[in-house]
């Protein structure tokens, strides 16, 4: 199929998601008071909100060091041909949707608290296995799923996470999740160049194993304001 195509169809489902929202997404029942630009980026700079952040940075990153550079490393370690990496690619997108779905059943059936430290350490987990077991083809193909699931199952509960330490410090929620996402792109773009750092100097056999460290210092930074707080 030509890429084209390919674009048009993700374009289509892109415009079917955005038809649903406009007559399936009901106004909320209570509303934000209107928070001042001024007062926005006073709350930016709140000390425990960035701290919150910092987590989903870390946590992220990690998985992204290991997913930016999957097809090479399916192809040089795993030892594939390259057409065989599409079936991982959507072997990780059928997963990262379930993942997203589960995650948050999970976190209304379980605390926040719980629920992250069991995620970010399987995201860490998976990475660190990739590095250790990417050689074999089978065992590549269930821990990308593996990886895909965690990396968006988590999504939800990193939101909620930096939501509750918004109304414990009573700051905007609506600050407080655009925080969170840039944290997630933030953490794309730092995970994806810590990556490259460790190809460099390392090799791409490790690559995970620097992923699964970023996770776990995200999982520590977690932890730590659990303690804390």
């Amino acid at each position: 199929m030509n890429w084209r195509w390919v674009l048009m169809v993700i374009a289509f489902f892109g415009f079917l998601g955005f038809v649903g929202l406009l007559f399936g997404m009901k106004d909320p029942l209570k509303t934000e008071q209107p928070v001042h630009p001024l007062s926005s980026i006073k709350i930016l700079f709140d000390k425990a909100l960035l701290k919150a952040a910092s987590v989903t940075l870390f946590a992220y990153a990690g998985a992204f060091a290991t997913y930016t550079y999957i097809a090479p490393f399916i192809a040089q370690i795993t030892g594939e041909e390259n057409s065989m990496v599409g079936v991982y690619m959507l072997l990780f997108g059928i997963f990262a949707a379930i993942g997203n779905l589960a995650d948050g059943k999970l976190t209304d059936r379980f605390d926040i608290r719980r629920a992250n430290i069991v995620l970010i350490s399987m995201l860490a987990l998976s990475s660190l296995l990739i590095s250790w077991l990417g050689g074999s083809p089978i065992l590549m193909k269930i821990l990308v799923a593996v990886l895909g699931f965690f990396t968006f199952a988590i999504v939800p509960s990193l939101q909620a996470f930096l939501l509750q330490t918004a109304h414990q410090h009573n700051t905007s929620d609506s600050v407080a999740a655009g925080l969170n996402i840039a944290g997630f792109n933030l953490a794309i773009a730092f995970g994806s160049f810590a990556g490259s750092l460790v190809i460099n100097h390392f090799g791409l056999a490790y690559v995970g194993t620097a992923g699964a460290v970023l996770s776990f210092i995200g999982l520590g930074v977690f932890v730590w304001l659990g303690r804390k707080g």
